[in-house]
């Protein structure tokens, strides 16, 4: 099995470097290729810094594939195909709007992973990812998320931003709509051809309600991190506003954190 792994960041700092080397000191000698993707402009300021770092580590920053992206070559590579990115012209940053369309370009771009795991800059893990990432190689959900969620009375804040416009597929029912939340997931290399395959002929929709909801209507299998079985497997925290995230204030064993963010509504 071959794992792509993307630390997804739109800023670089201290903790994010921090969080690249630890990343990039557990995956090493390992089947499981780790990206950091960037928006360009950031990545420019990424490239000195890197030229700061002693030998040793270089040697393992090096082992890294950075993929950077600008908004313009995702909207050149994506709208010929028959993506509708217009539907997101109300949040104008790429980033922050519509991150599930840099991810799509980077599937297109590296389309031969059996699996892709996509970590936000403020997810930070108390384990080894190596160790994470294998315990979830022999369960083959295609799509996995932090939260699954199938009650639209649970968080109705949360499912208002569900909004989607559809062209080929039926009207989603209230009934079937899955809510996930991904500051960290992982897709099969057969649930993103699906979703090209899907977004290509013009269907769209905000990513946290859009891709639970098509996955499992067309059957394909969608998971959450938590506890299942007698896998010893990572489960969420989250942080309360102000809490750092900085590994070592983190106590818990084996679990992944996640600062709460004040201006969204998030599930707990």
């Amino acid at each position: 099995m071959k794992n792509c792994f993307c630390l997804v960041t739109h800023k670089y700092d201290s903790m994010i470097m921090a969080q690249w080397l630890r990343i990039s000191q557990d995956l090493d000698g390992t089947d499981t290729d780790l990206y950091i993707l960037f928006d360009v402009t950031t990545v420019q300021s990424l490239l000195g810094l890197i030229s700061l770092v002693d030998d040793k580590k270089m040697g393992l920053f090096k082992t890294t594939k950075i993929y950077s992206f600008k908004e313009k070559d995702v909207v050149s590579a994506l709208v010929p195909r028959g993506y509708r990115l217009e539907y997101y012209e109300r949040i104008p940053v790429l980033f922050y709007g519509n991150i599930m369309s840099a991810f799509m370009k980077f599937f297109l771009d590296f389309n031969n992973y059996d699996y892709y795991w996509f970590k936000e800059w403020d997810v930070e893990y108390t384990g080894n990812w190596k160790t994470l990432i294998d315990k979830y190689s022999s369960i083959d959900d295609d799509y996995i998320s932090k939260s699954v969620t199938a009650d639209a009375k649970h968080n109705p804040t949360w499912w208002h931003a569900g909004e989607w416009d559809l062209t080929t597929m039926e009207p989603f029912k209230e009934e079937e709509l899955v809510k996930t939340f991904n500051p960290l997931m992982r897709l099969s290399n057969r649930a993103l051809r699906y979703l090209d395959k899907v977004y290509s002929e013009g269907n769209c929709g905000f990513y946290e309600i859009f891709l639970g909801t098509a996955l499992k209507r067309a059957g394909y299998k969608i998971g959450g991190f938590y506890e299942r079985g007698d896998l010893d497997l990572a489960g969420f925290k989250f942080l309360q506003k102000g809490r750092s995230l900085d590994i070592e204030s983190l106590t818990s064993k084996n679990k992944l954190y996640h600062p709460v963010k004040s201006k969204y509504n998030i599930p707990r």
